[in-house]
This record gives C-alpha cells, structure tokens and sequence, in this order.
C-alpha cells in the first residue's frame, strides 16, 4: 500500500494530529543524537512546549521542527530544564532560535525576572 493510501485511511484524529506525532518523532530524534533516554512525561512535556510556542510565532513564522528541534537540544544539552524553559517569554525563545547560534540569553533574561 502506497503512502496516499495509507494517509487516506487515517481517522481524522490522527490527521488532526499529524504535527504532534512528528514533534513527537523531532524529539526522539534529538535523544537519539544525545545519546539520551527520555521518558514519556519529558517527551510529553517538550512537545506541549513546543507546539505552544509554534501556534504563538507570529513575528519569524518558523517551522515546527526548527522551534522543536531548539526546544529538544536547549534542554538534552542540560541549558535548561523544561520548567525554566515554560516560564520564559516565547518571543525571547523565537529570538534565540532566530540566531540559533547556542543562544540562550533567554534563559538569563527569564532569572533576572525571577528575582
């Protein structure tokens, strides 16, 4: 069966959620490249962020897997946890994925807030 038929035989939940599985599958990847074993709950956790931040762009328009992949090695390379990385501002964190050059001043400017 070709790929077109396989699609057509979806149930529209799962065509529905077409973008979910393949941050689901980003996120695997980017363990994977980590050499990482992450659970479901971190899997979980990073694709909600993820995906909130991608339906909030509407100043760069990035592709999901850009923010996803910057939100999975933000966190597998231990810059920040998931928690930190909720808490921050999502334009701060588009601006960093804008200059992806392991810019993690948005990390920083969500601690100055902190205190």
């Amino acid at each position: 069966m070709n790929k077109l038929e396989m699609y057509k035989k979806l149930s529209q939940e799962d065509k529905d959620n077409l973008v979910i599985y393949s941050i689901y599958n980003v996120i695997y990847d980017a363990a994977k490249n980590h050499n990482s074993n992450i659970s479901d709950i971190e899997v979980d956790k990073l694709a909600n962020l993820s995906y909130d931040i991608y339906l909030d762009d509407s100043t760069y328009d990035f592709p999901w897997d850009r923010i996803t992949y910057f939100i999975a090695d933000c966190y597998l390379e231990g810059n920040a946890s998931i928690d930190v990385m909720e808490r921050c501002d999502y334009d701060d964190i588009l601006d960093a994925i804008d200059s992806y050059d392991s810019n993690y001043d948005f990390i920083s400017k969500n601690e100055e807030i902190e205190r």
